[in-house]
């Protein structure tokens, strides 16, 4: 498993779980010692969580005129759950602050929107 991490110079660099192992081993003989047994480095490999990584979609949604309380949205959320509605960089609560109806987004009025605010609904692309 590979990661990215900055230089206090800000270049980016990526790593793996052997360069760790590396600096924390003996690189030259492949090796590293934890607690009582000796690993060979070059055999580190990574195991997959079964997680899957995620595509989240991010549309941003206008608010037409003050007050507006329904948006349409490009598709029906299928994990209502898994979506984060904002409002000027501020996520709200799915059934609290707004709930779906088919492929509408209805905003419960927590406060009145109004043609500045900034508004974004982000969801997982489901397939």
């Amino acid at each position: 498993m590979n990661f990215s991490i900055k230089t206090l110079r800000g270049q980016n660099k990526t790593l793996g779980i052997q360069d760790l192992l590396g600096i924390l081993g003996d690189d030259i003989n492949d090796e590293i010692v934890i607690g009582d047994n000796t690993y060979r480095i070059s055999t580190a490999q990574p195991i997959s969580s079964g997680a899957s990584p995620v595509d989240w979609v991010i549309t941003p949604l206008t608010v037409q005129a003050s007050g507006q309380e329904r948006f349409q949205l490009p598709q029906a959320i299928l994990d209502p759950e898994s979506a984060f509605f904002t409002v000027n960089n501020v996520d709200y609560t799915h059934g609290v602050h707004y709930h779906f109806d088919g492929t509408e987004l209805v905003w419960h009025q927590a406060f009145a929107l109004e043609p500045s605010d900034e508004v974004h609904i982000k969801y997982p692309i489901t397939v």
